[in-house]
């Protein structure tokens, strides 16, 4: 059995972000974490298995005070072990040494940086409130606090992109200490940004292949159509999860879950 949390507050919105994402409810986040709290406990209820893996997606879970998460992992408790992977998502510039110790006292075990490039110039066209420099930190940051299995957002396709851009970027991404990525093609969706914006997206094939023969030879193994990790360890198990279809839980605002093939939105709305 896999876990979902979803955390719906952003800093701000990117251009091309469709997720149940919200820049102007902070002062709810403290009611809003009790009230999935609440709702978390109710979909524990479900099983009384070990969970094999949680996501905490979003959204932006490192624009939450850590300290706010406390009540959500004692309730998971009883529902973890050694083995399970426990995976945040966090941003470059919400992301804090203080944070990240936190989070890793808590138990969680995995991080994943919405970092999509190292190219300043492609980080505001995509609408990303972070700079190269913010990435870079905060991917050491981590790694100096004890976190060794971080992922990588990446995000290709888009009007910008040359083959010296990504060239760039996974040079940048070599030099990290990292043992996934996860590499998207941008997706333009109704209610985003993009979506009557033209001259947004260039879809290149060769592009894309050029892309993951490079992550091979920096010695990332593609396992599924967007995610690669340098060892079968580090495949992400909730992603592998999805893939072969196991059951999943799904708590929190715009969070699904599906059990035996039948899929259920808990909610959307945060008030």
């Amino acid at each position: 059995m896999l876990l979902y949390i979803h955390i719906p507050f952003c800093d701000s919105k990117c251009f091309y972000c469709s997720f149940n994402s919200y820049t102007n409810l902070f002062h709810l986040k403290s009611s809003y974490i009790e009230a999935l709290n609440i709702q978390l406990k109710n979909e524990l209820t479900k099983t009384n298995e070990t969970l094999k893996s949680i996501f905490i997606g979003g959204g932006t879970p490192s624009s939450v005070e850590a300290n706010l998460y406390n009540d959500i992992f004692f309730s998971l408790t009883n529902f973890i072990d050694k083995n399970t992977e426990i995976t945040i998502e966090a941003n470059p510039n919400s992301t804090t040494k203080e944070w990240l110790l936190h989070m890793k006292n808590l138990g969680v075990n995995r991080i994943s940086f919405g970092v999509q490039s190292f190219d300043d110039t492609k980080l505001k066209f995509l609408g990303r409130n972070h700079d190269k420099n913010m990435a870079i930190n905060s991917v050491n940051l981590a790694y100096e606090v004890g976190f060794k299995d971080i992922n990588l957002d990446i995000i290709y396709d888009t009007a910008l992109d040359t083959k010296k851009l990504i060239d760039d970027d996974l040079q940048i991404i070599k030099t990290l200490p990292i043992n996934h990525i996860s590499a998207y093609s941008l997706t333009i969706e109704e209610g985003t940004k993009f979506f009557k914006k033209p001259n947004t997206k260039i879809e290149n094939i060769e592009m894309a292949q050029y892309i993951f023969d490079r992550l091979k030879d920096f010695g990332f193994t593609q396992y599924e159509i967007s995610n690669f990790s340098t060892t079968k360890k580090a495949r992400s198990k909730h992603n592998f999860g999805y893939w072969e279809k196991e059951d999943y839980l799904g708590a929190g605002a715009g969070a699904v879950g599906c059990i035996q093939n039948q899929r259920y939105y808990p909610q959307k709305d945060v008030e």
